[in-house]
């Protein structure tokens, strides 16, 4: 169960400064729109078992704990599993997601989308989310192919070339009179 602070917590955790890494800064610009409408960033909760926890996301009525883990939570492994087993013993949802795949959207929003599926027979208030960041995915990779397909397109000067494909590669650029100058969107 979920128990307000008590003073001597207010206390210690005001003391506490707040030091966000760019990972959590980026993992906060790349929520789905549904997840930071409420969610608690550094907020600490407390429980009657369990004591006080301050996770990097929290969604506490969505009972969601989302934590992005950096270099040192490898020396931390046993502060994370008590960190966990508090959360899940209290109802949440526990995700955590490694820094280096906040750095690729796609994989961040993947490794949320996995984290939330395991409970989505269990939760059905997730589905919303859950179409959300395939969504995002899905929207994310089609860009990847039209950007890839128009940059072809301007290599090819609008048509496909076997000499571009093979394994010889192509050794002269100019013989296909294609500009040398890149589209905007490389620079």
């Amino acid at each position: 169960m979920i128990r307000d602070l008590t003073e001597e917590e207010m206390a210690f955790i005001n003391e506490q400064p707040i030091n966000r890494t760019d990972s959590e800064v980026k993992a906060y610009r790349l929520l789905p729109k549904s997840l930071k409408m409420d969610v608690e960033r550094n907020q600490p909760i407390a429980f009657t078992e369990g004591g006080l926890c301050r996770p990097d996301f929290l969604w506490r009525y969505k009972r969601i704990c989302l934590e992005i883990d950096g270099g040192c939570h490898k020396f931390k492994v046993r502060h994370d599993n008590i960190k966990n087993w508090v959360f899940r013993k209290n109802g949440f949802i526990v995700i955590r997601i490694v820094n280096m795949d906040v750095r690729v959207n796609v994989c961040f929003w993947q490794r949320l989308l996995d984290g939330l599926k395991v409970y989505k027979y269990e939760r059905p208030e997730l589905e919303p989310i859950l179409n959300e960041l395939q969504e995002m995915i899905d929207n994310e990779i089609q860009s990847w192919t039209q950007c890839e397909d128009y940059a072809l397109h301007l290599m090819d000067g609008g048509l496909r070339n076997d000499t571009m494909a093979g394994s010889s590669g192509l050794k002269n650029r100019q013989s296909l009179d294609v500009p040398m100058e890149r589209p905007a969107f490389f620079h």
